[in-house]
């Protein structure tokens, strides 16, 4: 389709950063490894501060300990009737900057990282709309004998996997469709992903949670199926066990053509 987004979690950074770094990532991949860049160039900023400030406090004690032996001397010449007050050092404790903190929890951590996500969210609410009603025409294959039926389907990113079924049972092209009265009584399924009715087509051709980074739906290549609801919960533990619910969430390995899995870094 020629239109690609990446949005995801936030780094934790910079909003300005992320927002001027992150823009025009064309994938989740992309996006997490720009994401690990960024962390890692903190962690070590923050490295360098905390060596910087335990040098300052060793040599604040150095020079506290040689000011008490210089007055300890003075005072020796004093007949012993007075004696030294023991000067307490003040020392401030950081962060050890050798160790990995960054498991634990964080409250700005965790306030940069939803305010990320909000702008990432608030992004795409203005591609969404700046696209709404760009055209798509998509090939829907309903029915499995001789090919099934081709349907042509012509309509507009703004729509939703609901309008694309409707458009399907107002087209009467396929007579095994005759009991499907409304969307509800149809199924959306693109390889062996179950699309949900509420996502709208521009989410499905910007999604890119493939462990390549890749599109997962392409729609010039892939020709989703259309399935009666009533057939698919029939078959559900037999020839429509393959099938799986699609989680905008998950990252998808492909393990056959045509078959999706989620993927599960070991």
């Amino acid at each position: 389709m020629g239109l690609k987004a990446g949005f995801g979690k936030a780094d934790t950074i910079s909003d300005n950063l992320f927002i001027s770094q992150t823009a025009g990532v064309l994938s989740k991949g992309d996006w997490l490894a720009k994401k690990e860049e960024l962390e890692s160039q903190k962690m070590e900023k923050e490295k360098r501060a905390m060596e910087t400030e335990r040098k300052k406090e060793e040599k604040l004690i150095k020079r506290r300990k040689k000011e008490r032996k210089a007055k300890a001397s003075a005072l020796s010449f004093d007949d012993g009737e007075e004696e030294e007050a023991e000067v307490p050092v003040e020392v401030s404790y950081g962060k050890d900057p050798t160790v990995d903190t960054t498991f634990l929890p964080s409250a700005e951590r965790e306030k940069k990282e939803k305010e990320a996500k909000e702008e990432a969210l608030r992004l795409l609410d203005i591609e969404r709309t700046k696209h709404s009603e760009t055209p798509i025409k998509l090939t829907v294959v309903s029915g499995g004998k001789d090919g099934g039926t081709h349907h042509h389907i012509s309509l507009k990113l703004g729509n939703r996997v609901s309008h694309l079924l409707t458009a399907v049972i107002n087209g009467k092209k396929d007579r095994a469709l005759a009991t499907a009265f409304s969307s509800d009584d149809l199924l959306l399924i693109v390889d062996n992903l179950l699309i949900s009715q509420s996502y709208l087509l521009f989410d499905l051709t910007i999604a890119a949670n493939t462990v390549s980074g890749t599109n997962l739906f392409d729609f010039t290549k892939t020709k989703p199926h259309i399935l009666l609801r009533r057939w698919y919960n029939s078959k559900i533990d037999t020839s429509a066990a393959h099938i799986i619910t699609y989680d905008p969430t998950a990252i998808y390995k492909l393990k056959s053509p045509g078959i999706w899995e989620v993927f599960s870094p070991s």
